[in-house]
């Protein structure tokens, strides 16, 4: 019993990942291959885009300026994370502009990627 609940320990500490790209519409209103337009500049700190400037570790590293398209990659469900409890993450591709090919997490975006991640129009729009 003691090698089984060793072997158990990291799934606890650690948490549990599922891509659910092929499905992702009881956790996000984002369409995975769909294309999407920035409608405001966003900000991006590390891997992720912010609706406003936000000091990460740093300054702000860029500005995607509004115009800017993105198309949805992939979206993860976390299940169990230790830090945040269970969220949604969606990533995107940059289409245009300066930061075009970088991969970026626009989770952010309408504020937080807890459960359910919801597109803003004010900020994002589908296009395609």
């Amino acid at each position: 019993m003691k090698h089984f609940t060793l072997l158990l320990l990291p799934f606890f500490l650690f948490g549990c990942t599922t891509d659910i790209s092929k499905d992702p519409s009881r956790r996000t209103d984002y369409v995975v291959g769909a294309t999407y337009e920035l409608k405001k500049p966003a900000y991006l700190s590390g891997e992720s885009l912010l609706n406003k400037k936000v000091r990460i570790a740093g300054n702000t590293e860029g500005v995607l300026t509004p115009s800017t398209k993105l198309v949805v990659r992939k979206v993860l469900y976390y299940h169990r994370n230790p830090e945040t409890g269970p969220h949604t993450s969606v990533y995107a591709e940059v289409l245009t502009g300066e930061y075009a090919g970088h991969t970026v997490e626009i989770s952010f975006l309408t504020g937080r990627p807890f459960e359910f991640v919801k597109q803003d129009p004010e900020i994002i729009e589908r296009v395609k």
